[in-house]
């Protein structure tokens, strides 16, 4: 008993120390755009939670598809023997409380860890003027002008989104902002995108947030970037 006691201590102490560490990069968010474009871009090929996510994009922003060993081996991949994994913290997969909580600290790996048999999927990116009919077809807002279409359709599609769903939400300026950039990391090529957002996103729509707080954000930003991305997928 004394040594469970002893091991359930060291664990709260592990998530503890891991959830101070994660708080510290989420409210730098506040302070990094360039973090920020990083978080973004890391959404849209990682399957983490937000909170996880923006701690991937601290420790391992090159990550492409981040799985424990378990699902690794699973598929029949195998994680390099020198392979240094990424501590992010998990629902306990058996349902069960483990400790003080039902979450508990895993490592995954990034894909370029593990030695695959199967191929990767190649991006899959879109002529930049069917990438914008494609979004206007439900358009709430666009303007051709400096062909700043490629970043004013998806800002406007993000913009009537929220304002149905959520009318009162803080920092929209920076969901709308974000979700474009996602949109068009995600579907255009670089040299398509990235001249559109050469300029900072307004993280400063986070000052004086808490960690909560800015996770809600973080979820608005998936949640409307998934919506728009299954109309895009749809029609492509």
């Amino acid at each position: 008993m004394a040594e469970y006691n002893e091991f359930v201590e060291r664990k709260k102490k592990e998530m503890a120390f891991f959830q101070a560490e994660r708080e510290k990069a989420v409210l730098s968010l506040a302070e990094k755009p360039q973090l920020m474009k990083t978080y973004l871009e890391l959404s849209t090929r990682v399957d983490e939670s937000p909170l996880n996510t923006v701690w991937v994009a601290v420790k391992m922003p090159e990550a492409v598809d981040l799985k424990t060993y378990q699902e690794w081996k699973a598929i029949g991949c195998e994680v390099r023997r020198d392979a240094k994994g990424l501590n992010v913290i998990h629902a306990s997969s058996n349902g069960r409380k483990e400790g003080p909580s039902k979450w508990r600290l895993v490592t995954v790996y990034d894909s370029s860890q593990v030695d695959s048999p199967t191929l990767e999927e190649a991006p899959k990116h879109l002529d930049k003027w069917m990438f914008c009919e494609l979004l206007s077809k439900k358009n709430y807002w666009s303007d051709e002008s400096n062909g700043l279409i490629i970043k004013l359709i998806p800002l406007g599609r993000t913009e009537g989104y929220l304002l149905e769903k959520y009318p009162e939400i803080q920092g929209r300026n920076l969901i709308c902002q974000s979700v474009a950039y996602a949109l068009c990391y995600k579907y255009l090529d670089e040299n398509d995108y990235a001249r559109w957002f050469k300029e900072p996103l307004p993280v400063e729509d986070l000052f004086g947030m808490t960690e909560s707080e800015v996770n809600r954000v973080l979820k608005l930003i998936r949640e409307a970037y998934s919506v728009l991305s299954a109309e895009i997928e749809e029609v492509s």
